[in-house]
């Protein structure tokens, strides 16, 4: 698998991020326990055997899946270019206690301004327009003044369709934030790599009027004290523990 590896990665069109937790994770979990081993000696049990592993060594769930990510992506493209007769299954195993992912959980308006309240500005604003739009969290940090249209500006872009509401265009070259394995940050294509038109509620065009006027037209909605996009570990101390001073 080792030399499987070697030739695999450099082939792969990821985003940066990505290709970084994957060779992280590749080094960290995977090459320890198969990178000297035959591609066709691998098996499906092997595999179970693990992921149980994984998770003994109490590595989030979300991660468990990133590696077997990798190692199912590995497999797969052996099968393919005719490395091993077929991939083996990469089966997710739990004794019964469910997926090896965190279940969602379904919130309504009422404890979503719960939360607002509790947040300071500009995170309660960003909190809101995440909920009511539907925008990825990294959609939003990278939020641009030069995609928003509010009725009566004099900025932003015109669309007929849309000439008497407030919008937003998510940018399909650059309007997410990402952060990759060493707390990068830089602006890239949302998930997907598609762009989208969203309508504003009402509500939302006065508080984002505010907030534009209060940061004097700076291109960036949401910075932190530097002018630099917000990462996302920056937000959730906000959550856990409460307002900090931006690094």
């Amino acid at each position: 698998m080792g030399e499987w590896w070697l030739c695999w990665f450099p082939a792969q069109d990821l985003a940066p991020a990505t290709l970084e937790s994957y060779a992280q994770q590749y080094r960290r979990h995977v090459h320890p326990c198969f990178g000297e081993r035959a591609l066709a000696e691998i098996t499906g049990l092997d595999l179970v055997g693990f992921a149980r592993g994984l998770r003994g060594q109490a590595l989030a769930p979300s991660s468990v899946t990133v590696v077997l990510s990798v190692i199912r992506d590995l497999l797969a493209d052996a099968a393919a270019e005719g490395l091993i007769p077929v991939a083996p299954a990469v089966r997710l195993r739990r004794n019964g206690t469910g997926a090896p992912v965190r279940s969602g959980i379904a919130v309504g308006i009422e404890e979503v301004l719960a939360v607002c309240a509790r947040l300071p500005q500009p995170e309660a604003l960003m909190a809101l327009i995440a909920f009511f739009t539907g925008m990825r969290w990294g959609e939003v940090c990278g939020m641009n003044s030069r995609f928003l249209h509010l009725p009566g500006a004099s900025g932003g872009r015109a669309r007929t369709d849309l000439a008497d509401a407030g919008w937003y265009q998510v940018d399909a070259a650059g309007g997410a934030v990402h952060e990759d394995v060493h707390a990068r940050r830089f602006f890239g294509p949302p998930k997907g790599g598609y762009g989208r038109v969203l309508e504003l509620p009402p509500f939302l065009v006065g508080l984002l009027a505010e907030h534009c006027s209060a940061t004097g037209g700076a291109d960036l909605l949401f910075a932190n004290r530097r002018g630099e996009p917000i990462r996302n570990s920056d937000f959730l101390r906000r959550w856990r523990l409460g307002p900090r001073p931006d690094p």
